[in-house]
């Protein structure tokens, strides 16, 4: 007589969408881990399924995508709006809450923006549910908002985050929710930082040709810091061959294009739209940067260093848990392209400079945020939630 099998345990992860951000990556890198372990379904809000094109999931994983236009107001009006009329989440994600109720998972594990869990809240009986949220970037920051706002929106957050045990993917974002005390009583705050692949992100095997080739590597968003390198780019004025290359998609793209044009430049800008395998990329490049202007801990930023490339990054906060300023990469003020320029003059002057900051950069990633301990972290929090 044949042993009767167990049911998996089922989990449904609540994304966006499955592009090519970090993100997206994190969730199939905890797939990668868990498949074999559990029934695990993404419930995406958008089709952008980018990131599994290429991909055969087991039979273990489900997609289930949606066409939900995405509410840009993220006025503070807006988010007390939406904490308070819980039935235009109702109507307006109904098929998604309705899913939900169907599969009746275990464990519903959300990667989304904070007001977007107004999805989960929006569910009947809602406490049946394990809630587990990973906070993937700071939410709160001095320079965006008064202090007035600052405490209203962390009112809101409160209200918002008081239901899901969190975990927070750096150091700063865990010191942020810690800071306006947004977790909520009984719940539990853990910090798992964003890991990559050391074994597949390594250095190139081979001579790098010419030209030297800078690159950047994030989705065409304002917050990015695109603007900052490409008028920093127009400044660079050395008779080398270079090339600067931007890896990533986005509605800025047309923009960003006629800013290249207006500032001018003496080298090149090659726009490489979404690319599914950024390796074959980073291997060919010299620099890397990022210039971004709010973060969380980016995996696309440790992919670079993991790499070897020595990396020119904005002095936010989240960077300064990653990188030592002259030891594994160089900093610049955030939105400053003249310093930006300098430091990449720099850096494409001095190659000792590179070689010597890019094989401190991949030691910083190879003892500090390689991907064993991910697994061991996600599947600590599951037990904990399924007990």
């Amino acid at each position: 007589m044949k042993k009767k099998q167990l049911k998996k345990n089922k989990i449904v992860y609540l994304v966006n969408a499955l592009g090519l951000d970090g993100t997206s990556q994190v969730v199939m890198t905890i797939f990668k881990h868990f498949q074999a372990e559990y029934e695990l379904h993404v419930i995406t809000l958008n089709q952008n399924r980018e990131v599994i094109r290429n991909v055969i999931l087991p039979s273990s994983v489900y997609v289930h995508s949606f066409n939900i236009s995405e509410d840009t107001d993220y006025s503070l009006i807006s988010y007390l709006r939406n904490l308070f009329f819980v039935n235009r989440w109702r109507v307006k994600y109904r098929k998604v809450i309705d899913l939900i109720q169907v599969l009746n998972p275990a464990i519903i594990h959300a990667h989304l923006q904070p007001r977007e869990l107004m999805i989960i809240h929006a569910l009947k009986k809602v406490e049946r549910f394990k809630l587990l949220y990973t906070d993937h970037s700071l939410r709160i920051k001095r320079d965006d908002y008064r202090w007035l706002n600052r405490q209203l929106l962390a009112w809101v957050y409160r209200r918002i985050y008081r239901i899901f045990n969190v975990v927070a993917v750096s150091k700063q974002v865990y010191d942020y929710h810690v800071h306006f005390n947004l977790i909520g009583r009984r719940k539990f705050h853990k910090l798992i930082v964003n890991r990559v692949n050391t074994e597949y992100f390594v250095p190139s095997s081979h001579a790098l040709t010419k030209p030297i080739r800078v690159i950047y590597v994030a989705r065409l968003h304002q917050k990015k810091g695109h603007d900052t390198l490409i008028k920093a780019w127009s400044l660079i004025k050395h008779s080398f061959s270079l090339e600067l290359i931007l890896v990533g998609g986005g509605d800025d793209e047309a923009r960003l294009k006629q800013l290249h044009l207006d500032v001018g430049s003496a080298h090149p800008i090659t726009f490489k739209g979404d690319v599914t395998d950024v390796l074959a990329y980073l291997q060919s490049s010299d620099i890397g940067v990022f210039p971004s202007l709010n973060e969380g801990l980016p995996i696309s930023l440790l992919e670079k260093m993991a790499c070897g490339l020595p990396v020119i990054v904005s002095n936010i906060p989240e960077f300064k848990e990653i990188i030592n300023d002259n030891e594994n990469g160089l900093f610049f003020e955030a939105g400053n392209f003249n310093e930006l320029a300098q430091k990449l003059n720099l850096l494409i002057a001095d190659s000792s400079l590179r070689k010597r900051l890019g094989e401190s950069a991949r030691q910083a990633v190879v003892e500090n945020y390689s991907q064993p301990e991910f697994k061991i972290a996600y599947q600590n929090i599951y037990n904990l939630l399924l007990s």
